[in-house]
């Protein structure tokens, strides 16, 4: 029986950085049903940044995949097996998986939470660790959407979504001080021309194109990207043929987000850059 005022409650979205972008209105839902409640999330190491000083929240857990995922490494299982002995001695009394994979719902029932909901429509056999299913009434429906489905089956609507991101003075000044350290003194385009998959990537010989166009008619072009994206970001200076300023892999999440905030548009793939532009009310193409 889902508890009619749960007092510890862990929300399971490990990634990826679009989806738990996606997910905060459903922690907002569930802090304006359960305001006394104590609210932790499980989330992928490298993604806390997005959560950090969201007032809705008690607890981030991070979960660290890449170190975790190596089985053979003794010392790695040892850390896990801590990891797991933490999460029980939390004493959740409910746990709402966003996730919907196997290693979620695995994580889940590690917890020994006696309420555990996930969706009917989850995949890889996770709905076998839930105590509660929620029914997703079609398949295309949006994330947003989807993750409000579960907060609703726990009676916690929301009438608006909203995607609160906390910058702190710091972040705020960083942007501030970085846009003038690059002499950029009006709201610059921001260009994303990268993607996790490939399939997802616009040409890089179109974004050149875009950056040429958008320079000569005066507007200061900034690429971003993670660390992992500096390789095509270089590529794309190249056959643009400008100095454009390159800040992929120089940004933390919450800088980003800051220098956002200060743009005028983003130029993008479909992406973790692209939602969080979107949650932080950034123009977007």
């Amino acid at each position: 029986m889902i508890p009619a005022d749960p007092k510890n409650i862990l929300i399971i979205k490990l990634s990826s950085l679009g989806d738990v972008v996606h997910a905060l209105p459903a922690l907002r839902a569930l802090r304006l049903k359960f305001p006394s409640a104590r609210i932790s999330w499980l989330v992928n190491r490298g993604l806390e940044g997005i959560l950090e000083g969201n007032p809705d929240l008690d607890e981030i857990i991070r979960f660290d995949r890449k170190r975790w995922g190596q089985w053979r490494d003794c010392g790695a299982m040892g850390e896990l097996k801590s990891f797991v002995l933490g999460l029980r001695d939390r004493s959740f009394d409910l746990v709402l998986d966003l996730q919907g994979l196997l290693r979620s719902g695995v994580l889940a029932a590690l917890t020994d939470a006696p309420v555990r909901v996930g969706f009917t429509n989850a995949r890889e056999l996770s709905p076998l660790f839930y105590t509660h299913k929620v029914p997703v009434p079609e398949d295309d429906i949006h994330a947003v959407d989807r993750y409000l489905l579960a907060t609703s089956f726990l009676g916690a609507n929301l009438d608006d979504a909203v995607f609160p991101v906390a910058v702190n003075h710091a972040d705020e000044v960083w942007a501030e001080d970085e846009l003038g350290r690059l002499g950029i003194t009006r709201p610059p385009i921001l260009v994303n021309p990268s993607a996790r998959w490939i399939t997802k990537q616009w040409s890089l010989d179109r974004f050149a194109e875009a950056c040429r166009v958008l320079s000569a008619d005066g507007y200061p072009v900034v690429l971003i990207g993670g660390g992992e994206d500096t390789e095509r970001c270089h590529r794309l200076r190249e056959l643009a043929g400008l100095p454009l300023t390159d800040l992929s892999g120089k940004t933390t999440l919450k800088q980003l987000v800051a220098l956002m905030r200060r743009s005028s548009l983003l130029l993008t793939n479909d992406s973790g850059p692209m939602h969080l532009a979107v949650a932080t009310g950034l123009a977007v193409v």
